[in-house]
């Protein structure tokens, strides 16, 4: 099965944070054990990641397997729409290091008159507020001169 990740910056920080779905145990495709959990990885810089998934309330709950991470209240933070099996989650991020399921408000929650509950296998999202960055160790900007990457910038 397919599994999404996205690579956003919830926190505002300037670093390339990670979030990753991942499955729930079989046949009842629900995320009862923390190994299924989504995984929220908050970057330190220096190449080093903090598991925040918890925190941030973003486990999940069910069997989950792509992610779309956009703006889509335009307040200036990240949300998350995550794809899944028998439902997806629209998560809006608070901006404090917290998502909340605002699923239900934006009217996503509801079933299909003609098909009933909809799931997705995927999530895609044409909007982003970063521009791509090199994946070359040491990228360079147009005039050859290094710039550091996103995720190996130490914390200030």
């Amino acid at each position: 099965m397919v599994s999404g990740a996205a690579f956003l910056d919830f926190d505002n920080d300037g670093l390339l944070d990670v979030f990753l779905t991942n499955g729930a145990q079989m046949t009842a495709l629900d995320k009862t054990d923390p190994v299924y959990w989504n995984r929220l990885y908050r970057n330190l810089g220096a190449w080093k990641f903090e598991d925040v998934t918890e925190k941030a309330g973003v486990k999940g709950h069910g069997y989950d397997n792509g992610v779309a991470a956009a703006d889509y209240d335009n307040d200036g933070f990240t949300d998350l729409f995550v794809a899944g099996l028998r439902e997806n989650v629209l998560y809006r991020n608070r901006g404090d290091g917290t998502f909340e399921d605002v699923t239900a408000n934006a009217g996503l929650k509801k079933p299909d008159p003609e098909y009933g509950t909809l799931w997705a296998v995927a999530a895609a999202s044409s909007t982003t507020t970063r521009t791509a960055t090199s994946t070359s160790s040491s990228p360079t900007t147009a005039s050859g001169t290094r710039r550091p990457s996103p995720c190996a910038a130490p914390r200030g």
